[in-house]
């Protein structure tokens, strides 16, 4: 039968299931809790921070040194030399330098951009790109001296000292140089078509004289054995760009990465939404390095992760099949002659600094940062950082001695830089401009440092334990100092009761170190915008406590709370939650939706009857209630013209009801479901509200076939009739020749079935001699059958 499926297509498609909300009583107060990242996220922050365990606390002390109205554009590398600056400028071949607070133009060197600064015991080792890019040393009196170049080699994106030996790591062409002193060089690997440049080159900070690299297009960690000229690929991450890497200390290293592609379209990407807790100092776990999902690991007593054990692979490609793949010809016919003649030489150059580079590089002379182009030279993301993604973010992979991989952290930003310092890392990302901080066990993730410019693209450490970042796109070079903000502020977003509501009680749970301190203050308003002049004044600050503090702003729409931070002796304060109580009067609830299908049988009733009428109507709804209380419904019937409702179910607590309309005469019909919420409210304040449904037929009584004829003619039945129904449209007519199921569909006179009263005619096809039995089915479009049959007989 035709109108079956349809039907029951129709019930599929509005079995919505409408989820009841959680009991809240407008009697029992509502109450707003900021204890995550994401709810304290939407707030202002003037010298405070978040963290991703929603740990609220003062910000580190930053100061600028270098403003944008005095730097360049990009300030794209960084080095310290005890208490001076050099900063490179990303846009021209000058070399910065900072001193008391002063930058002064120390030296200009070939090439249209320093890629990489390097502080030597005489002066400063520069790697610049563009037009005569090379190597050079500048002199603590500022006289340059060309140290190396070579055809085909575009830019020197990174440069580290080992003795007498320097290692370039360059573009286009993949290629990482030993440069001697007397600037002789030769190639120590090439990436062929894995990569177009080496971005960053360290140490591995072990006595095995390795060094490890980043490239870009296949997004490889490589170690590379300088003496061998072999290497061996110990991460082939799932985002294109290495951008930077941090020894551990221990054999294993920090690799961050820049996709462009996987960068959070409006720079901020999406804060933590819960608080996981921190690891247990017994849980070890080794996800997939091509997976987003965070790991937790043990620290050691220096800060340092401990090895993974019995984890799985993690598809890090570590298995040495690249190892010869550096192997190349000499830059120069003579190079190898020109190499230091004593092995014993070249070992002893490569423990230069390596308890320097054991520590991350905190003390040493070299920082590492993202040698990558950020205006107008070839790579992966310009100065915009490219397209936002699909904010699965880059990352900090630790890749611990055993080729174990786990990932610390995961973002929508591109990371510039990385720098280790203490029991963390730091981050310099764009497209947001920030520095985060990430705790070792990639457990804590908060945002230190937030700029006026695009990218963090520098970071170095200085003697004192403060970090120095410089910028771009604005340029600028700033000092993040090793202990907290004096004093900062935290200011809420305004949060929206929905209606006027009575203000309760605010509570602060937070940690407050001896002569730290905390305090509170709100304001209220009925205007969305806070600072609208009709918003209150702020209340006096109160001292926080673990008590309720009753609040002291008017009743409203609105209110924002103020936390002010004051540390202590270089502790901060932290605050972990913040509970308002407020509470509203009551609000009618309301039926959004509404709708009703036929059915065969009642709702979650099984399969319906292929020969059966619809009779049912599954009635289903939605109701919603401001107050977040607790309702149950009632359903009310009334024929159409009628004024008065009969009630036909109550104390409904499901959405549905299956109403079987046999109950009632054939005829046109109104449904009202009504919502209250006296489950949440005293009976005197109780509230309804409804929705009336659009009219509705009942039929259930079957078509009528009257002036059924039927004519002979050489065997051929000719059957004419007309078929009525009183309340609905005629959908089908069929008849059957001595069958009960061989039914053969007759379209009406008029071709089609659009009306509650039809004519037809149909010949059969030449019957056999004797008596038969022609029937004929009509239905009506709810399912309700009509038969009338006529016997011949062929002679």
């Amino acid at each position: 039968m035709p109108m079956k499926p349809l039907a029951q297509s129709i019930i599929a498609a509005l079995s919505l299931v409408v989820a009841l909300v959680a009991p809240l009583s407008a009697v029992t107060p509502a109450e707003w809790v900021h204890s995550t990242e994401a709810d304290f996220a939407a707030g202002e922050f003037d010298g405070t921070v978040v963290s991703s365990l929603g740990q609220l606390r003062l910000g580190r002390q930053t100061d600028i040194v270098f403003p944008v109205d005095e730097a360049p554009a990009v300030v794209f590398a960084l080095s310290a030399a005890g208490e001076t600056l050099y900063a490179g400028s990303g846009v021209d071949g000058v070399v910065w330098r900072i001193e008391d607070g002063k930058a002064a133009e120390f030296a200009t060197v070939p090439g249209s951009m320093v890629a990489c600064l390097v502080t030597v015991d005489d002066g400063v080792l520069v790697g610049t790109g563009g037009e005569e890019a090379g190597a050079y040393h500048v002199g603590k009196d500022g006289a340059v001296r060309k140290l190396w170049s070579t055809e085909g080699v575009e830019y020197v994106w990174a440069l580290v000292r080992q003795g007498d030996l320097t290692y370039a790591a360059t573009g286009p062409k993949g290629a990482v140089y030993e440069i001697q002193a007397n600037g002789k060089a030769r190639t120590i690997y090439e990436a062929g078509d894995l990569a177009k440049n080496i971005l960053c080159l360290v140490p591995d900070g072990t006595d095995r004289r390795l060094l490890l690299a980043g490239t870009d297009v296949s997004g490889l960690v490589v170690e590379i054995d300088p003496k061998r000229r072999t290497s061996r690929v110990l991460l082939d991450a799932d985002e294109s760009e290495i951008s930077a890497l941090v020894p551990d200390g221990k054999g294993g290293v920090y690799a961050a990465t820049s996709d462009a592609s996987l960068v959070a379209e409006d720079g901020d990407p999406e804060p933590a939404q819960q608080n996981a807790g921190r690891s247990a100092a017994t849980a070890t776990t080794a996800p997939a390095a091509k997976e987003s999902e965070e790991a937790e690991d043990e620290g050691d007593e220096d800060g340092g992760p401990a090895p993974e054990e019995d984890a799985e692979d993690n598809g890090a490609k570590a298995d040495g099949a690249k190892d010869d793949a550096a192997k190349a010809d000499d830059v120069e016919a003579d190079d190898a002659e020109d190499a230091p003649a004593d092995e014993d030489e070249a070992d002893a150059a490569a423990d230069t600094d390596a308890e320097d580079s054991a520590s991350g590089g905190l003390n040493g002379p070299i920082i590492q940062v993202l040698r990558k182009p950020l205006t107008g030279t070839p790579g992966r993301g310009g100065a915009d950082g490219g397209a936002g993604g699909d904010a699965a973010g880059n990352a900090v992979y630790h890749i611990g001695s055993d080729g174990m991989v786990r990932t610390l952290f995961r973002r929508g930003v591109m990371i510039f830089a990385l720098l280790r310092q203490d029991n963390r890392l730091l981050l310099g990302t764009g497209n947001g401009g920030d520095v985060y901080a990430v705790s070792l066990d990639g457990d804590e993730i908060a945002r230190v440092v937030r700029t006026e410019a695009r990218q963090i693209a520098a970071l170095a450490p200085r003697p004192d334990g403060s970090v120095a970042f410089g910028t771009a796109n604005r340029g600028a070079v700033g000092i993040l100092r090793n202990a907290p903000a004096e004093k900062g502020a935290f200011t809420s977003s305004a949060l929206d009761a929905a209606q006027r509501a009575a203000w309760g009680t605010l509570r602060v749970a937070a940690s407050v170190p001896p002569g730290a301190k905390v305090t509170v203050a709100t304001r209220s308003g009925n205007v969305a915008k806070p600072d609208d002049a009709t918003w209150s004044s702020w209340s006096a600050e109160t001292p926080v406590t673990r008590d309720f503090r009753p609040i002291a702003s008017p009743a409203g729409r609105f209110l924002q709370y103020r936390l002010t931070l004051a540390a202590k002796d270089g502790a901060s304060p932290v605050v972990t939650d913040v509970g308002i109580i407020y509470q509203v009067g009551n609000l009618a609830p309301t039926v959004q939706a509404l709708g009703i299908v036929p059915s065969a049988v009642p709702a979650n009733g099984g399969a319906p009857d292929a020969e059966g009428p619809l009779a049912w109507r599954v009635v289903r709804f939605q109701g919603a209630d401001q107050n977040e209380d607790a309702l149950v419904y009632a359903l009310d019937l009334r024929e159409v013209g009628e004024d008065t409702w009969v009630r036909i179910a109550k104390d409904l607590e499901q959405p549905q009801y299956s109403w079987d309309t046999r109950t009632v005469s054939d005829g046109i019909y109104e449904l009202r479901v009504v919502a209250s919420d006296r489950p949440a409210n005293p009976p005197q304040t109780a509230l309804t509200g409804g929705r009336i449904s659009e009219p509705l037929t009942v039929d259930n009584s079957p078509p009528v076939l009257s002036k059924l004829t039927v004519k002979l003619d050489g065997g051929k039945a000719t059957v004419s009739g007309t078929v009525s129904d009183a309340t609905s449209r005629v959908t089908t007519i069929h008849y059957a020749v001595d069958s009960q199921t061989e039914w053969v569909t007759v379209l009406p006179a008029d071709g089609i079935a659009d009306s509650n009263r039809e004519s037809f005619t149909f010949t059969t096809d030449a019957l056999p001699k004797g008596a038969h039995r022609l029937a004929v089915r009509v239905s009506d479009a709810f399912g309700n059958l009509g038969y009338a049959t006529a016997t011949v007989k062929v002679e």
